[in-house]
């Protein structure tokens, strides 16, 4: 089975270093403004794939409340 990539993780660590580049940069305002944004995205971005991971069945469907 094909299962597309939706390169969610990768664009999280793509936002995550411009986020960086602000704070080194010293755009303090700017980092009040971005930093609910930036780290919502990036914890729901790496939370979800470690879901989706952890339960889906060998078959590589999801589990239903641990029932089979």
């Amino acid at each position: 089975m094909y299962l597309r990539k939706t390169f969610k993780r990768e664009v999280a660590v793509g936002i995550l270093l411009a986020f960086g580049y602000v704070v080194y940069g010293g755009d303090v305002e700017m980092v009040k403004v971005l930093v609910w944004p930036v780290f919502s995205f990036a914890g729901l971005a790496f939370g979800l794939d470690w879901h989706g991971k952890n339960s889906s069945n060998s078959d590589g469907s999801a589990a239903s409340l641990g029932m089979r």
